[in-house]
């Protein structure tokens, strides 16, 4: 089948990438895209239906084509999977560090976002229904902002909110 994809009359069309939106699926930050030297980040915020992992607000970091920081914990994992390795991602788990995650139809988008030569900027937001929670406090969402910084050194900052947090627990994790 893909013998008849292949197609050596079609031209070769070279693109330059840069910082860009991914429909549904988050944000990729670039900087010196074509050099040894590129650094992306890619920024998972996007419709999750029908994705079965919902790593909503996960980030894999690339520096000269190497992944830095995987975006699973299980990416070179090959044991059984128990109910209390619920961490797996660079992201924030809310009310308890092994809380079950709301599979199926999550919407988690980004509400805001800007790019510029200097420093590109996006924000999403997901949204946590208040039956996830044994706690009766209510809803919440958590927001992460992320602001990528290119230059001679490229830098990634993050900063996490949670409005209507209603002061429950919240823990971050980075794989590396």
């Amino acid at each position: 089948w893909f013998a008849f994809q292949y197609r050596p009359d079609t031209p070769e069309a070279p693109a330059t990438l840069s910082t860009t939106i991914l429909p549904t699926y988050g944000v990729m930050f670039r900087n010196r895209f074509g050099t040894p030297d590129e650094v992306a980040l890619l920024f998972r915020a996007g419709i999750n239906w029908s994705h079965w992992d919902t790593d909503a607000g996960n980030v894999i970091l690339y520096g000269k084509g190497a992944p830095l920081s995987p975006g699973t914990g299980y990416q070179y994992y090959y044991g059984p999977a128990s109910e209390n390795e619920q961490i797996y991602h660079n992201r924030v788990k809310v009310g308890a560090r092994n809380q079950q995650e709301v599979f199926g139809r999550i919407d988690d988008a980004i509400t805001d976002y800007g790019f510029g030569p200097a420093a590109d900027y996006a924000v999403n937001s997901r949204f946590y229904p208040s039956q996830l929670f044994k706690d009766a406090k209510g809803a919440m969402s958590w927001n992460r902002h992320v602001l990528f910084l290119k230059g001679a050194s490229d830098y990634a900052v993050m900063r996490d909110t949670f409005p209507n947090g209603a002061g429950r627990p919240t823990w971050w994790t980075w794989m590396n």
